[in-house]
């Protein structure tokens, strides 16, 4: 399972377009999707997509939807202070989540309030000592789009990586 935590931002910004709700926010609705959506145990970030659900119909079916599909979100045990801005709460509830810490945003240019640095080629924002991996909406599109399937190839004297596999230092005998 994949957990991951999606910024008003992105809804804020998805208009009436069909490919970001298809390729993103429903995907998040599926029951057989191995996809998470982190919120805080407060009820702060499901405030926050209310709000978004007000002025876009589109969110407003996804929230409803993501409140039928069975544990469609995962609870994250964080305590989210009343002064911090919405950026900063998506920020802190994705740092406080366990495993690989991924934050969907609506664009990079977007975000300025925080520093970004680069990481094997992927944009981090180091926040309460965590490092989270922020992902545009069409970075995102195509992480969720990669298949995990493994397909059976044999493959005779060599290396392979597949995914975001790292190989280094490899020797064959």
């Amino acid at each position: 399972m994949s957990c991951y935590t999606l910024s008003n931002c992105f809804l804020n910004n998805l208009g009436s377009g069909t490919r970001y709700v298809t390729e993103i926010l429903f995907k998040f609705a599926q029951e057989s999707n191995a996809f998470k959506i982190s919120i805080d145990n407060n009820g702060k970030v499901l405030e926050l997509y209310r709000e978004c659900a007000q002025s876009n119909s589109l969110v407003a079916e996804w929230v409803k939807l993501m409140g039928v599909v069975p544990v469609g979100f995962e609870m994250v045990d964080v305590n989210i202070p009343d002064s911090l801005s919405s950026e900063e709460i998506f920020l802190k509830v994705c740092s406080h989540s366990g495993g690989q810490k991924k934050l969907i945003i609506h664009t990079h240019q977007s975000w300025q309030n925080f520093s970004y640095h680069m990481e094997d080629n992927l944009k981090i924002i180091l926040y309460d000592n965590n490092s989270v991996l922020v992902l545009d909406r069409d970075e995102a599109v195509d992480e969720l789009r990669t298949s995990n399937s493994i397909t059976n190839n044999t493959i005779n004297n060599s290396v392979v990586g597949i995914g975001a596999a790292r190989l280094s230092d490899v020797n064959i005998s």
